[in-house]
């Protein structure tokens, strides 16, 4: 896969047949939302966030899968602002047949569009992407109370990137939005999708399962 920035409000995304195959995943299927292109979606609108800044999880979204070539397809991400969202809408009251079924075939060959309605974001989970060891270590001495926070953390092995992922239970809200609030002075705070955490663990090496931050503390103070 292959991601490109267009604008501020636009990213594109080359998708071949062998990695839609891996997923399982027909073309079909982006017309109507299913669970597989779902995952596919919030993926790569994962991986926009963190190469672009990409932040699209409080904006609606039009996702276009346009078919490029007999082993590839391009997907055009576009964050609409509320004009374009209500001409998109106005559209498909005028052109929706009371015919179709979710799940039918389409046409291969013509572009499908998917809009993505703005969620409320997850305010108990926190992904940070941090780039050096030593940023992670100075980070752990700020926090006060580093065990009022579930901390994992996990490293790419290409890139060697470190994921920081923070979570707290509801009655530590305040204390969570402190760690945030230091954190973001170290790293850049990630959107975490509803299968965020299976993603990572799936992608990226486990290096502290739970508390992290705490034992980071304790390696940069030598206990």
């Amino acid at each position: 896969m292959k991601i490109e920035k267009l604008s501020d409000r636009q990213v594109r995304f080359h998708i071949s047949r062998s990695d839609l195959e891996r997923r399982g995943i027909k073309l079909s299927e982006f017309a109507y939302g299913s669970e597989r292109a779902k995952a596919l979606f919030r993926e790569l609108l994962l991986w926009a966030e963190y190469k672009f800044n990409f932040v699209a999880h409080d904006v609606p979204i039009m996702i276009e899968a346009v078919p490029f070539s007999a082993d590839e397809i391009i997907l055009i991400v576009s964050k609409l602002n509320p004009q374009e969202l209500e001409a998109y809408q106005q559209n498909q009251k005028t052109s929706l047949s009371p015919d179709h079924k979710a799940g039918q075939d389409t046409d291969p060959q013509k572009a499908v569009r998917h809009l993505i309605p703005p969620r409320v974001p997850n305010e108990k989970t926190a992904l940070f992407a941090i780039d050096r060891l030593e940023d992670l270590l100075s980070l752990a001495q700020k926090i006060p109370q580093p065990n009022q926070v579930s901390s994992s953390l996990y490293r790419d092995l290409n890139s060697g990137i470190y994921y920081l992922l923070l979570s707290s239970p509801s009655d530590q809200q305040e204390t969570f939005s402190l760690v945030q609030a230091i954190t973001s002075e170290y790293g850049n705070l990630l959107d975490v999708p509803k299968f965020g955490e299976a993603y990572i663990a799936e992608r990226f090496e486990c290096i502290l399962a739970e508390n992290a931050l705490s034992q980071l503390q304790s390696l940069r103070s030598g206990r």
